[in-house]
């Protein structure tokens, strides 16, 4: 006579699989918070310098460097005669060329084009006494402009991929005939993509000196 069949239930894998999701998504969420600040978060700090987070739009740095995808910080010098900036990014698509925007106020300015090295990381170190454009912007051209001793400026940090032709140039008028005429260069991926890669966690506040 056959043995009696159990009468546990088998779980089809699939069933299973939707019965862990949601614990697995609360306990990374959990984790997440407490791995990385907010938004509002104070800045940390490295000698002189604070540091701004660079993220995916609408995204936390925990989950881009938990999940993938471009990572990178900005390091600043909030007062001074002279913006001190550091740029640190990686996992960006190696080869390519990203522009770099700093924007002063409510203005932005595409500073300069940079490629990812064959590690798909950019690297930057400069100092500023004012901010201008630096390569082709089309109709999109504002003015430069110097830092004033006394005047808080709010500032942001944008990575965008350089949609630009590969090669040539953009001349804009700014007045006064030949001798009022800025030449930009083109030197982008030619492709049209200005999508935006990393954005600020936080706005930054910079001080003139």
């Amino acid at each position: 006579m056959p043995a009696p069949r159990s009468g546990r239930r088998r779980f089809p894998a699939s069933e299973l699989v939707r019965f862990l999701v949601l614990p697995i998504v609360l306990t990374i969420i959990v984790i997440l918070v407490f791995m990385k600040p907010w938004r509002n978060a104070e800045p940390a700090r490295q000698g002189e310098y604070e540091q701004v987070e660079l993220v995916q739009k609408g995204g936390l740095s925990a989950v881009t460097s938990l999940f993938g995808g471009p990572t990178g910080s900005v390091w600043y010098t909030p007062s001074g005669s002279h913006l001190g900036l550091r740029l640190s990014v990686e996992d960006l698509d190696p080869g390519k060329r990203y522009i770099f925007e700093i924007q002063v106020d409510s203005t932005v300015y595409d500073v300069a084009s940079i490629p990812a090295d064959d590690g798909g990381r950019i690297a930057l170190d400069s100092t500023f006494s004012g901010v201008a454009e630096g390569v082709c912007v089309g109709d999109n051209y504002d003015p430069p402009m110097r830092f004033e001793s006394g005047r808080s400026y709010t500032l942001g940090f944008m990575l965008k991929r350089d949609g630009n032709a590969a090669s040539g140039s953009q001349r804009v008028s700014v007045g006064g005939g030949a001798a009022g005429e800025v030449e930009l260069r083109c030197t982008g991926n030619g492709d049209g993509d200005y999508g935006y890669a990393l954005m600020e966690n936080r706005l930054a506040r910079f001080t003139g000196r």
